[in-house]
């Protein structure tokens, strides 16, 4: 799985989660694996690089700010669908997105709320039990 937050550009490097990180502790908590394995919390990871990992799900940010067009969700999701490298993604090509309160992305309380909303949409995609 990935975690994507946002990016500064749609069509640039995203910001996704790394292995010290809140969604880091959900996917651990739920026993799925992070594609992303680098120390870093929130790295710039380049799409060509997520692709050869392929996730199988893609958790998508949402927030109310729009610092950058890709902190909407829509935005994410017509980039991940329409682009031609991430196209090529089986989550994208099965629609497995799973959207997430950037709140619970954070080491917060909501983190709970995170593993609660993720593994609803595991679950809704037949990849759990």
């Amino acid at each position: 799985m990935v975690f994507w937050f946002s990016s500064k550009e749609v069509q640039g490097d995203a910001f996704i989660a790394g292995k010290n990180s809140a969604p880091a502790y959900i996917l651990k908590t739920l026993g799925a694996n992070n594609v992303v394995t680098t120390e870093e919390e929130w790295p710039l990871v380049g799409w060509e690089t997520i692709l050869e990992a392929n996730p199988s799900v893609i958790v998508i940010a949402t927030m109310d700010r729009r610092r950058y067009a890709a902190d909407d969700p829509a935005v994410k999701i017509d980039f991940l669908q329409k682009d031609s490298v991430t196209s090529q993604l089986d989550a994208v090509k099965n629609k497995r997105f799973v959207e997430m309160d950037a709140q619970s992305m954070n080491p917060t309380i909501r983190t709970i709320d995170g593993i609660e909303i993720l593994a609803k949409g595991i679950k809704s995609f037949g990849l759990s039990q």
